[in-house]
Order: C-alpha cells, then sequence, then structure tokens
C-alpha cells in the first residue's frame, strides 16, 4: 500500500461544515465531493445557515463565510473565487424611478437588500472610488436572506438589487433584468473558512483544509 493510500485511511469521522447557501453552487458543493471521492472513510455533514457560528460549543469543525467573523483562538484561510456584484432592476422599474449614474443615487431608490440572518443586520453595497472602495447603505424596502427572491423582486419591478454578478448573469441575459452602475462597483474578498487552533486538529480537518488551499475547483 502506498502513502498516500495510508494517508487516506486515516482520514475518517464525521466533518461537520457550515456555510451559507450562495457557497454550494459558486465552489462548495464541487470541494464537497472532491473530498469525499478522496476520502471515503470519511463522512461529511454540510448545513447551509448564515448565521454566526460559535465553533468552540456548536459541534461544527470548519465554517465557511463571505464575511471573516472570528473568535478567539479562530484561524481562516481564503477559499472560492473572486465574489464579482452587479445592481439589477427592471426595465419598467428604470423606466419610471430612472437610471442611477453615480453611487449615491441609489439612497433615491427602492433597495432591495440581503440580510444576515434575524439580526437585522443587511448587506452593505459595495464601490469603488476615486479614493479607493467603499461601501453605503440604501435605506431596504424589501429584505431577505436568499439572493434568488431579491432577484425575483427586481424582477417584479420592486427596486434595485445587489446580487451576485454568476446568479444574476441569467436573469440579465434572457429574463429582462438591467444592470447598472457596473463601472463602480467592487469585487467582494473571497470567502472565508474558518476553524479554530491548529492545535488538536483531526486529520479530516486538516485534510479538507488542503483541499480547499489548492482551489481546484471545475466549474
Amino acid at each position: 500500500m502506498s502513502d498516500l493510500d495510508d494517508q487516506k485511511d486515516e482520514v475518517t469521522g464525521t466533518l461537520r461544515l457550515s456555510a451559507p447557501y450562495s457557497a454550494g453552487p459558486f465552489f462548495l458543493d464541487e470541494l464537497v465531493a472532491r473530498f469525499a471521492a478522496a476520502y471515503p472513510a470519511a463522512d461529511v455533514e454540510l448545513i447551509y445557515d448564515d448565521k454566526k457560528v460559535d465553533l468552540l460549543t456548536s459541534g461544527i469543525d470548519a465554517a465557511i463565510r463571505s464575511n471573516t467573523l472570528l473568535g478567539p483562538d479562530t484561524h481562516a484561510v481564503a477559499v472560492g473565487p473572486e465574489l464579482s456584484m452587479v445592481i439589477v432592476a427592471s426595465q419598467d422599474y428604470l423606466a419610471a424611478k430612472g437610471i442611477p449614474k453615480e453611487p449615491r443615487d441609489i439612497l433615491d431608490h427602492d433597495a432591495i437588500c440581503y440580510a444576515f440572518g434575524v439580526g437585522g443586520q443587511h448587506a452593505p453595497w459595495g464601490f469603488i472610488g476615486p479614493d479607493g472602495p467603499f461601501t453605503m447603505q440604501p435605506k431596504p424596502r424589501l429584505v431577505a436572506n436568499d439572493m434568488r427572491s431579491l432577484l425575483h423582486y427586481a424582477r417584479h419591478g420592486l427596486g434595485l438589487a445587489y446580487v451576485y454578478a454568476e446568479i444574476a448573469a441569467p436573469y440579465v441575459a434572457n429574463d429582462g433584468l438591467v444592470s447598472v452602475l457596473d463601472k463602480h462597483l467592487s469585487s467582494l474578498p473571497k470567502y472565508s473558512l474558518n476553524y479554530r487552533s491548529k492545535r488538536n486538529m483531526t486529520r479530516r480537518l486538516r485534510a479538507f483544509v488542503d483541499m480547499a488551499k489548492e482551489g481546484k475547483i471545475i466549474h
């Protein structure tokens, strides 16, 4: 038996992960599938949830998040793709309310915003200006924690929605949505894979972290 086979045999037990819904189609489903195929003696439990996770008490081995919220004795590594953003609206909405020309114009529009859980925290809208990246927080008319819902509301002419470009692309191409302020938008940081101290790290978590760092995700 080779050294690689020996290593695979040692990766056992259940790897428990927490992640936001958006991470699955972007990269995480492919990463988990690769991990499960590479380490057949290990099981995986993946729970999609946008809430902050206490890695000390939750029983979760690692949390994947689009915004890093680190607790004490916690590490994070960047994983997944760059997160390009887009602001979209229906043609009818823009005809009625006008097309925003500058980032500050969004403050005069109906905003369809993404919410992190039930705590009332809304995702800020990120832009690039002469002095670098900055964010704005428009007053939301509609709030949801699923970007598919945000796109649905935008398609019905209810306002501007700030969403991932990859998710919005089919709707912009085929379903009447229009993107605005493209040249002013900044990309978000990559997702982060958050886990507790390297001390006493299980072999399955170490194997998953190493695979995530490789970044070899097939789309």
